[in-house]
């Protein structure tokens, strides 16, 4: 019995590589590819149109998320500046993954050094905290003996007496000695104080809470 010969005969396949728009529909076989180099998407020509083998995945900002019908379903987009992951769903971004982000933050921050104001004065704590309302500790030194007290910005309720310690947020404060106080801001991260005399001071933000 003779030996068996065998012989590879290659079926080559055309790989386009374009937009979307301008991969062809005609001369194509079944089984060409074609990659859209807008889209990020390889493609099989399947006899009558061009159907999806991989997905879109990429990044950037949120204002330059493409066009999601443009996308297969199951396309991603990170947005770089919400730390948001996207997905195309039933042809639509749909956020999937949102950033963990830790409501308590520890820090020691100054955030006023100078004469302590007499009249009820608003004191922005958006530069640590951020724009928003929060839950703040503050750890506050005066350099003389002196009452202060604190209340969230636009609360006309009186929070002030003279030699008072009643509350978390008044105090008889000692010369050089630090004092705590618990106080809720504003929307836009801002409180009011308010002190029986113009001493110096320094007030540090130690913890919060968004």
């Amino acid at each position: 019995m003779g030996k068996e010969q065998i012989t590879s005969i290659p079926y080559t396949r055309k790989c386009f590589y374009a937009i979307y728009a301008n991969l062809p529909t005609t001369g194509v076989r079944i089984g060409d590819l074609g990659y859209a180099t807008d889209r990020l998407v390889l493609y099989r020509w399947n006899g009558a149109a061009w159907e999806y083998l991989t997905f879109h995945f990429s990044s950037g900002l949120a204002a330059n998320i493409p066009v999601a019908d443009d996308l297969p379903n199951g396309s991603c987009y990170y947005t770089t500046d919400t730390k948001l992951l996207r997905q195309v769903q039933s042809g639509a971004w749909a956020t999937i993954l949102q950033p963990t982000v830790s409501p308590l933050t520890i820090c020691d921050t100054e955030v006023f050094n100078a004469a302590t104001p007499t009249a009820w004065t608003d004191l922005a704590l958006s530069g640590t905290v951020g724009a928003q309302a929060t839950l703040v500790v503050l750890k506050v030194s005066p350099t003389a003996d002196v009452t202060i007290a604190f209340r969230k910005n636009g609360d006309t309720d009186e929070h002030y007496i003279s030699a008072s310690d009643a509350g978390t947020a008044i105090g008889q404060c000692k010369q050089d000695i630090y004092h705590i106080f618990v106080i809720p801001t504003d929307d836009a991260g801002i409180i009011e104080w308010k002190a029986s005399a113009a001493i110096g001071c320094q007030v540090k933000v130690i913890l919060y809470i968004k």
